[in-house]
């Protein structure tokens, strides 16, 4: 089957076939948001850290929010932080948003690329568990992709629109630091592959630059260096080697990274648009070389600089299904051939989703539980845990957290609060037999909800601590 193929010309299926694909995707998405979100699992790790982030933003400006977490995630966490503060309140709006990809990704590939496409990658997009998976999670992965793909969209336009792409650059940084560099290789893309963009590119880059100056002089003046945060965000990676993410993105590719259906497709997409590199300049076949540069860098700068996961590289994945959706809609039987495949993928990608997810909710029970048992206990006081899943601990017990490895207790931490716990549980970190040696305080064993969770409270004053 050769590479040459017909982007962006007459559509190979009827409008009502079209439709229907795009119906059914719309209406499986849907099920499964809800599906993943009724339950109302425990938050985890990271979506503990914005919950608490959404919290200070409200309470003290963000003061306390950690320094390498995005000011924009608090943002869009704050919504649900403020209806209550409960799991579902907190994961509606990003489920939304995910829904909002969605429907972004069918009108960009049906601008460039036809109708069928955009039904075909809209499908492919819906069966990734991998995206399934974080759209019902408080995490910046979807976010700040939609942001991404809004700003190729606003500059790849037959009439680019830099009051649009400009906003959007910012908030795609605001939300998660680590797309500055994709954000940048998108501008350069822009500029370099698309003519009719390249004033509009410029205004955009200006725009961004002026919205992003209030956080590099806060960088500045908080690191002592404009990039400083980003440096911050970086290091706490804790990449063992430069390139590690990288390594982890070419083991893993294509299947682990976002399940067989995008995993084949986003394959296809690199190999057609290298393959394709050279083939006549149409407007389709330039945005099809600005979406493969973008995912390239995506993958290359962040596997370079940080540790790999799958969920970082979401608008990178985007972008390959959508050049691989434009090849495969090109010609009627491999587009039937793959709505086929698509629609058979669909049942188990969304058993697999659901199993993730409530193995993800039982790990998390144990700590969770005895976390809600401090809520209960401590009365209102003051207090501090000891505990190895620290965010997690801290919005459950409403308790400052103090993170601990298995080496001990730093009884400095506890100065002034009024109660002082230990937790340890299974699904945490590390196990914590010196911590419940230390010296200091007299742990007392109290009554936990689970058998799998161990909870103590301090019997010495925590205002002895030195």
């Amino acid at each position: 089957m050769a590479l040459v193929d017909r982007v962006g010309g007459a559509p190979v299926a009827t409008p009502r076939h079209a439709r229907a694909l795009v119906a059914a995707t719309i209406a499986y998405a849907v099920l499964l948001a809800a599906c993943a979100l009724l339950p109302a699992r425990p938050l985890g790790h990271d979506e503990a850290v914005y919950a608490l982030g959404a919290r200070a933003l409200i309470d003290d400006g963000g003061a306390a929010l950690p320094l390498h977490r995005s000011i924009g995630m608090a943002v869009v966490t704050a919504p649900g932080a403020v209806a209550g503060g409960g799991e579902l309140a907190l994961r509606v709006p990003f489920a939304l948003i995910g829904l909002g990809y969605l429907a972004l990704i069918g009108a960009f590939a049906r601008r460039h690329f036809g109708a069928a496409a955009a039904a075909l990658a809209m499908a492919v997009q819906a069966t990734n568990p991998e995206f399934a998976w974080r759209s019902a999670e408080v995490l910046s992965d979807v976010p700040s992709a939609l942001c991404l793909l809004g700003l190729v969209a606003a500059l790849a336009s037959e009439r680019p629109r830099w009051y649009l792409a400009g906003p959007l650059a910012a908030a795609a940084c605001y939300v998660r630091y680590a797309s500055a560099p994709t954000v940048a290789v998108i501008f350069a893309g822009a500029w370099l592959l698309v003519p009719t963009a390249r004033r509009a590119t410029v205004q955009a880059a200006a725009c961004a630059a002026a919205l992003l100056l209030p956080f590099l002089v806060w960088s500045h003046a908080t690191t002592g260096s404009t990039l400083g945060v980003l440096r911050e965000g970086e290091r706490r990676a804790g990449r063992a080697y430069p390139g590690q993410g990288l390594v982890f993105y070419l083991r893993a590719w294509p299947v682990r990274l976002a399940g067989p259906g995008v995993g084949v497709v986003a394959a296809l997409g690199l190999v057609v648009g290298l393959a394709t590199w050279r083939r006549p300049l149409a407007h389709a076949a330039r945005v099809r070389r600005l979406l493969l540069l973008a995912a390239v860098g995506q993958i290359a700068l962040l596997g370079w600089r940080v540790h790999g996961e799958a969920r970082f590289i979401t608008f990178a994945l985007t972008a390959l299904v959508l050049v691989g959706s434009s090849w495969l809609a090109a010609a009627t039987p491999r587009w039937r051939i793959a709505v086929a495949v698509t629609a058979c993928l669909a049942a188990p990608m969304a058993a697999w989703t659901l199993i993730r997810l409530d193995r993800l909710a039982a790990s998390r029970a144990p700590a969770v539980a005895a976390a809600r048992v401090i809520a209960g206990d401590r009365g209102g006081d003051p207090c501090v845990v000891y505990a190895t899943e620290a965010p997690m601990v801290a919005w459950y017990s409403g308790c400052r957290a103090v993170p601990v490895d298995g080496w001990g207790v730093d009884p400095t931490h506890a100065a002034g609060a009024a109660r002082v716990y230990l937790l340890d549980a299974d699904g945490l970190r590390f196990p914590l037999p010196a911590a419940r040696a230390d010296a200091h305080f007299a742990w007392r064993a109290l009554p936990s909800a689970r058998r799998d969770a161990q909870l103590w409270r301090a019997t010495t004053a925590a205002s002895a601590a030195p």
